[in-house]
């Protein structure tokens, strides 16, 4: 019942045989030595290992890269943000002032055309 390589038919480690040639009905079971288990599933399993640990490095850096540049862009819209508002305060400043005094303008310059002539 064992094959040439010493293996169990089947990936079984014992196996029922049943012979009734010779002398009388003989039956038992036949044991298989069990296989030394080869390094070639730990080198695989370690190559996928070491794939997956390059590509979470690829994907951490890219990911600390993103955030590095959204905090660049954030702080020039900040920049950008607080240059626009005190252009726009310099603005309401100034319109303030010519609006609370309307005719100043026109004042100014009839003083201004009397004051050649």
């Amino acid at each position: 019942p064992l094959d040439p390589d010493g293996v169990c038919p089947n990936g079984n480690l014992a196996t029922f045989y049943k012979d009734e040639g010779g002398t009388g009905r003989e039956c038992g079971y036949v044991l298989y030595p069990v296989q030394q288990p080869s390094l070639g599933g730990w080198i695989i399993g370690a190559i996928v290992l070491g794939f997956v640990m390059v590509v979470a490095a690829c994907f951490w850096a890219w990911h600390l890269f993103g955030i590095k540049k959204q905090e660049k862009k954030f702080a020039k819209n900040a920049k950008r943000a607080k240059e626009q508002a005190m252009r726009e305060r310099e603005l309401n400043e100034f319109v303030a002032h010519e609006v609370r005094n309307p005719l100043s303008c026109a004042i100014a310059a009839t003083s201004f055309v009397y004051s050649k002539t």
